[in-house]
């Protein structure tokens, strides 16, 4: 699987992706021979249009039976779900009769839990099929223009199906909620907080224990080594004349990009933290490999406590370099590192942390090579951010280039660096802006799809006014009094729509922007009144705090415009902590925006309606063990079965015939493989057959076929279709493992390749 939160245990009832893209390959390929040929009218042009039809005529077939697969599993999943709450209800009923104390009621409180995991998988696969069909289905429409519109075929389909109806998910957890709720006779919202605790297997337990210790000790260093860091600074400062402290502008920025790529780190694995606390399915919305995200924000929490250590040094070592004490400086060691600091130039010791990211990312390249890390997810990802004309703009591709947006400065510095602090401000403007054009970009391209000019071109012009606003840190504006007031008046502007846009647009507040009109009419989902008009996984302490956090950092710009402060303003503290409190402000955002895209799928980045709940690492892998432990348990006992009743050899003999004489095969070892797959797999995959596909509604060309060729297609792919007879000669056979009429005469797989065979047959001779 190559995309995020695969439920493991039903890996292989997942849509065969690979067999879709390769439809898609050749189309486009056809579509290229196509376009470079020279004669439009010649038989070989036409030839090639209908090989395109041809090929899209199976791809959409493809499509329709992998719907009917995901239709079917979905079906049997449901009707076991329904099972499991129905013995809950009684549980749970004779329970409350009897008044069971709590502690006993340990089995009922493991079988919800277990409840709900299901309805979160069989959510989360059923969404997973979706997307990707619906993703491949636009990537078949682009591939050419003679090709049948497959998105509108595959929306048809989907109308018809059970599962892509998001109310029927939530009432069954809530069937699940209220029965604990009155169990326990607690609220609703306490019932579901205390069944999402999850108990994690032993293994995960240890390697999460190991990684949280590990950063836990580098937290509480980098914690002694910052209190040092700001003792020597103090230090400097009040013996100033006395020393003569004072870095070089390189010095000064090298030292705050580092902070900055730290509180990246951190802000980002703290982020992660919460979105695995609060159950947000990031993996899912900013698409993920979910084998990626074992224990990811305690990796990323350790990595960025460990580069904060080796940035406190550096900068400790680098003042005391700069600096002949007639004292021992008041820090811990504090005589030891004056005399370390001297070994070398105090800029050398900015190379450290310079490359101890790189090497870090090369020992994992090395270590895990041949495999997929959050590495190259991260350069496919800024890859695509750099080229948003070359594929559709989706959510992890706006998501982390607002945060490099925040991040400008820095750019600007690092450029300043490399350029020995001699680049012209003229040009460093462009850096500045390059995360501001890139975003106008995505906004437009995300208008120009989508025809409405509400929201993203309105998005598209905030990145434009922003770009306007930059102008007022070019020195020679700066000279010019009515050009600085000018660009000043817009970067106020640009204050105001951005605290709009935040709080209405992405974060769904108040009257929730285009994401909250889905529930500006249902009241019953407002979480805390008309402040939060939709569902939310975030108390509203932490959303206010947020939006007052937000307020303050917007408007932290007009400091500089006092004249009393600008004594602080110019010092280098000051710059490093605005650009601190605009990331800080970043990584907030970044949570708000992550919990108004669960709730709402705002500006439907996901292609489908609704984002499902979010599946635990721990989760999917106990299942997983479990899944298998039980099905090893369920082959043996379904062949002692076989073997007691049918006396071994004898028996499966037996059994091998009749599905020879039913499948109209020869009785050879085939028919041997046949029975031996279908009790390892447990049982067969049943599709469905409505698999009659009026072409015609799905043309782009104006060539329609006609009534009679397309009724004499129907009626021979009906007389395809295996007959189901003569089956009360097996009724009485239970094998314990699944029923034997199934796999004689109902559409198993080797069925089901012969039956689409016989389609594409009968379509390619129409």
């Amino acid at each position: 699987m190559a995309e995020t939160d695969v439920v493991a245990e039903w890996q292989s009832k997942y849509i065969k992706i690979d067999e879709l893209q390769k439809k898609c390959k050749e189309i486009d390929d056809l579509d290229m021979k196509r376009k470079e040929h020279p004669q439009k009218n010649s038989e070989d042009y036409k030839k090639l249009v209908q090989e395109i039809k041809n090929v899209s005529k199976e791809f959409m077939l493809l499509t329709g039976r992998d719907v009917d697969i995901v239709e079917g599993f979905f079906d049997e999943q449901m009707a076991k779900i329904k099972k499991q709450s129905d013995e809950i209800a009684t549980l749970t009923k004779r329970a409350i009769q009897i008044q069971l104390e709590k502690p006993k009621c340990k089995a009922i409180v493991e079988k919800m839990q277990h409840t709900l995991g299901k309805i979160s998988m069989l959510q989360n696969y059923t969404t997973y099929n979706q997307q990707q069909l619906t993703k491949l289905s636009l990537l078949h429409d682009e591939s050419s223009t003679e090709a049948y519109d497959s998105s509108k075929w595959l929306e048809d389909k989907l109308v018809q199906t059970k599962f892509d109806d998001n109310n029927l998910y939530l009432d069954m957890q809530k069937v699940i909620i209220q029965l604990y709720s009155e169990l326990f006779q607690v609220s609703d919202k306490k019932a579901l907080q205390l069944l999402m605790e999850s108990q994690n297997s032993q293994k995960a337990e240890q390697v999460k224990q190991r990684v949280s210790v590990t950063g836990a000790y580098f937290a509480g260093v980098s914690t002694i080594l910052i209190i040092s860091l700001i003792n020597l600074v103090a230090y400097c400062y009040e013996e100033a004349p006395a020393i003569k402290f004072k870095l070089s502008k390189i010095q000064e920025m090298a030292i705050r990009v580092h902070f900055i790529i730290v509180t990246i780190i951190i802000g980002l694995g703290i982020d992660i933290y919460i979105f695995h606390q609060r159950k947000l399915n990031f993996t899912f919305i900013c698409q993920i490999p979910g084998e990626l995200v074992q224990l990811v924000h305690r990796n990323v929490l350790k990595i960025g406590f460990i580069q904060l250590c080796i940035v406190t040094c550096s900068s400790i070592l680098v003042i005391a370099g700069k600096i002949t004490f007639k004292s021992p400086p008041p820090i811990m060691f504090g005589q030891f590192v004056v005399q370390v600091s001297k070994i070398m130039p105090p800029t050398y010791w900015l190379l450290f942390p310079t490359l101890s990211l790189p090497m870090f990312t090369l020992v994992n390249i090395i270590r895990f090579r041949g495999k997929r890390s959050i590495f190259t997810y991260s350069l496919i990802i800024l890859f695509k951010m750099f080229t948003p004309w070359r594929q559709r703009v989706e959510f992890p591709h706006f998501y982390f280039c607002n945060l490099l947006n925040s991040a400008k400065d820095s750019f600007k510095e690092i450029i300043m660096i490399i350029g020995c602090n001699r680049v012209p401000d003229y040009i460093t403007i462009v850096f500045v802006n390059i995360f501001n054009i890139i975003r106008g970009w995505q906004s437009y391209l995300r208008w120009r799809d989508s025809k409405k000019f509400y929201n993203q071109g309105w998005n598209m012009i905030k990145y434009i006014i922003s770009i306007v606003s930059s102008m007022n840190s070019v020195e020679k504006i700066k000279e010019n009094e009515t050009a600085y007031w000018f660009f000043t008046g817009v970067k106020a502007l640009e204050c105001v729509y951005k605290l709009y846009w935040d709080v209405f647009e992405d974060w769904g507040l108040i009257l929730g922007g285009s994401s909250g009109k889905k529930y500006r009419s249902t009241k019953e989902q407002w979480t805390y009144g008309f402040y939060v008009m939709r569902p939310t996984h975030l108390h509203l302490a932490t959303i206010i705090l947020i939006h007052l956090y937000d307020y303050t950092a917007r408007v932290i710009w007009i400091v500089p415009y006092f004249e009393y402060l600008k004594v602080y303003t110019s010092t280098f503290w000051y710059k490093c902590l605005t650009t601190e409190i605009e990331i800080i402000r970043r990584i907030l955002w970044m949570l708000m925006r992550m919990d108004n895209q669960q709730s709402t799928n705002a500006e439907d980045y996901s292609k489908t309606k609704f984002i499902p709940v979010v599946i635990d690492s721990y989760e999917r892998s106990k299942a997983n063990e479990e899944q298998q432990q039980k099905e090893s348990t369920e082959v043996i006992s379904g062949l002692e079965d076989l073997q007691q009743i049918f006396n071994n050899t004898t028996g499966k003999d037996k059994i091998c015939k009749i599905i020879a004489k039913y499948r109209g095969i020869k009785l050879n070892n085939n028919v041997h493989n046949i029975l031996d797959d279908f009790i390892s797999q447990n049982k067969t995959v049943k599709t469905s057959n409505n698999l009659n596909v009026n072409f015609d509604n799905y043309s782009n060309q104006k060539d329609k076929q006609s009534v009679q060729r397309k009724a004499k297609m129907q009626e021979e792919v009906k007389q395809s279709m295996p007959l189901y007879t003569e089956t009360s000669q097996l009724h009485s056979l239970d094998l314990g493992v699944a029923s034997l009429n199934d796999l004689v005469l109902n559409s198993s797989a080797v069925d089901q390749e012969h039956q689409y065979k016989n389609y594409k047959k009968i379509i390619h001779n129409e």
